[in-house]
């Protein structure tokens, strides 16, 4: 771990204002303590580190507005993860980037995630079939991003739930129209 004495001013700080900054602390490892501030964190950044794996606990955030892992030996894209936690259903996130990475499969769970609108997954090694049925038909994911995976806009479109896709898709872009 990082500069220990560091670490647990931004933790007392983050647990009187909901933001958690550890940025570019060089920890190898994700900060169990961080849990204990679950109900609480609206933001967390943990970027610049060296993290080699997303932990599992990531999902116990109930009130994660905004995650920032990027460049860790684990960024969310860019690196090679080839699978995610399979319970996110708690997650708070309203967007997950998972770019360029060896996914190849989306957990069932993340239909489940009460805030997330934007799922970018691009660039991966992700089937039609590992696109769960349910993230399409009853999530609040307005937006997939999925070029680069191993199937095409035609047979996506063909997906049981795609209808329900593209009413939230369609209604999201009205409101900014």
């Amino acid at each position: 771990m990082g500069n220990e004495n560091s670490v647990a001013k931004h933790l007392q700080n983050a647990q009187r204002t909901g933001v958690c900054q550890l940025s570019d602390m060089n920890l190898d490892e994700f900060p169990m303590h961080l849990l204990k501030m679950s109900g609480k964190l609206r933001t967390l950044d943990i970027s610049c580190n060296k993290f080699h794996e997303l932990p599992g606990s990531i999902g116990k955030f109930l009130m994660l507005k905004s995650l920032n892992m990027n460049q860790n030996r684990l960024n969310l894209s860019g690196n090679s993860l080839k699978a995610l936690p399979s319970d996110l259903k708690d997650l708070q996130a309203i967007e997950l980037n998972l770019n360029q990475n060896q996914i190849s499969e989306l957990p069932e769970s993340l239909h489940l995630c009460p805030r997330l609108k934007v799922l970018r997954f691009e660039e991966n090694c992700v089937p039609l079939r590992g696109v769960p049925e349910k993230l399409l038909a009853d999530s609040k994911v307005s937006l997939l991003a999925f070029d680069g995976n191993l199937f095409d806009q035609k047979s996506f479109q063909s997906r049981p739930g795609y209808d329900a896709y593209i009413e939230r898709y369609t209604a999201t872009r009205k409101k900014f129209d």
